[in-house]
This record gives C-alpha cells, sequence and structure tokens, in this order.
C-alpha cells in the first residue's frame, strides 16, 4: 500500500516530461514509462475491485483483444498501448520508439515489429522511425546471421507454440536444450 500511494504522489504532482526533457534526459524518458507502468498497476486494482470493464474502457479495445495483446507480447507491450489514452501524441510517440528500441536491444523482435506497426500507423511522419527501422533491420541481420547455425533454431511464429508439448513435439526422444526468457 505505501509503494502504491508513492506512486500516486508522483504521478499527481510530477508534470510529465516535456520533449525537449525527453531529448535531452533519460531519467524523463524512464519517468514517462514508469508513469504508465504504474496507471496500469492501477488499473489492475481498479479491475479487481470493479470487475474487467475497466480495461476495455480505458484502452478502447474489446477485453478479448487485450486479453491476446497482453498473452502475445506482454506486459510492456500493454504499457506501450496504455500510453495511446493517458499521454500527449509527443510522449506517446517517443514511447512507442523507447520501447521499440528496447525491445530490439532484447532482441524481442516479434514485439519490436508489433511496435514499429503501431508506430507507424500513429505517427507516420515520426521522426524516429528512421533509427527504428534501422535498429529493426540490424537486428534481422543478426538473426539472419544466427539461424545459419544449426544447432540453433529459432521459431518464426511464437505464437504457434501454445505449450511446451506443442515446443518439444518435433524433438521427441532427443536431447532438447531449453533457454527461455521472460521479460517480468
Amino acid at each position: 500500500e505505501n509503494w502504491y500511494q508513492m506512486g500516486e504522489h508522483i504521478a499527481k504532482n510530477t508534470p510529465l516530461p516535456t520533449p525537449e526533457q525527453l531529448d535531452h534526459s533519460p531519467s524523463a524518458n524512464q519517468y514517462l514509462h514508469d508513469y504508465l507502468g504504474f496507471r496500469l498497476r492501477e488499473l489492475s486494482i481498479q479491475m479487481t475491485e470493479n470487475g474487467p470493464d475497466v480495461l476495455p474502457q480505458t484502452f478502447g479495445l474489446p477485453l478479448d483483444t487485450l486479453n491476446q495483446l497482453g498473452q502475445t507480447f506482454g506486459e510492456a507491450f500493454m504499457v506501450s498501448l496504455l500510453g495511446k489514452t493517458l499521454l500527449p501524441a509527443y510522449a506517446y510517440e517517443r514511447e512507442l520508439a523507447n520501447q521499440l528500441l528496447n525491445r530490439v536491444e532484447n532482441k524481442q523482435l516479434f514485439t519490436a515489429e508489433a511496435l514499429q506497426n503501431i508506430l507507424v500507423l500513429s505517427f507516420p511522419q515520426s521522426s524516429y522511425l528512421v533509427i527504428c527501422d534501422s535498429e529493426i533491420s540490424r537486428l534481422h541481420k543478426l538473426i539472419s546471421a544466427s539461424k545459419k547455425n544449426t544447432e540453433i533454431i529459432f521459431i518464426d511464429d511464437p505464437a504457434s507454440i501454445t505449450s511446451l508439448q506443442t515446443l518439444l513435439a518435433p524433438y521427441k526422444g532427443k536431447v532438447v536444450y531449453l533457454d527461455i526468457w521472460g521479460s517480468w
């Protein structure tokens, strides 16, 4: 409860960073993301108290769609989507670009490309598109080079894997090393 009170106090009393602050301050960019993360946790509490209809009202998307997006792309993606309803356009654009570049750095191509699609659709003239396109292209090249290693198997369609059994079925009777990494 103390963390919630502190977060609420900060969110209410700290203005969102200006475009200039976002251009020059890593802390301003981190605050923007933390602000959205706090608001997402706040929504979770409201959902517990008031039922699941809180989410569609906030995001403007059906609950089934939100569940699917959350399961497919994770919490960080949902935080970025929340920015559309809570942030001014300049801050939302920056948050999308920041999270896209973060996903590229973590080699999460699937989620990076989803964020890129949102960035392109929401801000087709964004100055961030050049760097984002370049970084995604770099990640594609890195993955392509890694795919030449026959000892490493990449899954082209992560959504097709719905269980550990589905993942392991083609390798029955073989030794399998799983390197599982989560963004939680």
